[in-house]
């Protein structure tokens, strides 16, 4: 069947089409990879920080104050966390200033779109859209990367630092990135962890 755009060769040998995502091309290996080799922040915090390593703060939070749901749903909002990003596997990490200008946000919005309803399918996400629990972890996981993470960071309009760093539940201790390596292997532990799945 023909397919729209042009494919990349993922990390396990796949042939995968960022603009005509299909849910047979995904893959948790690929997915891991390719976000343990992705940095935070453009590539400018300090010391290097990967985006799989905030996946996986972001689930980790996300399962520790869940505790209010049944079982099986706190590992289905844990998951859902540590996949959040994983359309950057194929779409890369935009810096917000570029994937927020008005000229590139709709095309952006479009492909994050159909990558994330595809990886949702696949591994029977819920809506992160809809998910306050899911982007409050997110922000608190930005507000302390911010402070352990960035030597310095200008006031920026599009993001409220003070409102953030408020949060009840910043995060107490320090981030100390993981390596690569590291963040790959912890990945997938914690997808076998939350979804019940062999890697």
């Amino acid at each position: 069947m023909e397919r729209d755009g042009n494919w990349i060769q993922t990390f396990t040998g796949r042939k995968y089409w960022p603009i005509d995502p299909r849910i047979e091309d995904v893959d948790i290996i690929d997915i891991a990879w390719a976000l343990s080799g992705i940095r935070r922040f453009g590539g400018h915090a300090a010391p290097h920080y990967n985006v799989a390593d905030h996946s996986i703060r972001v689930a980790d939070l996300l399962y520790k104050y869940s505790d209010d749901l049944s079982s099986g749903m706190r590992n289905k909002v844990a998951l859902t966390g540590l996949l959040h990003d994983a359309a950057e596997a194929y779409l890369g990490d935009w810096v917000r200033p570029i994937k927020h200008l008005q000229e590139f946000r709709p095309l952006y919005d479009k492909y994050a779109t159909m990558n994330d309803e595809v990886i949702g399918s696949k591994f029977v996400l819920l809506d992160i859209s809809t998910s306050s629990r899911i982007k409050e972890a997110d922000n608190i996981l930005l507000a302390t990367e911010k402070r352990d993470l960035m030597y310095s960071m200008e006031d920026r309009p599009d993001i409220d630092w003070e409102s953030l760093s408020n949060k009840p539940k910043l995060l107490s201790e320090c981030i100390l990135p993981l390596s690569s390596e590291h963040a790959f292997a912890r990945f997938l532990q914690r997808f076998a962890m939350y979804s019940g799945e062999i890697c």
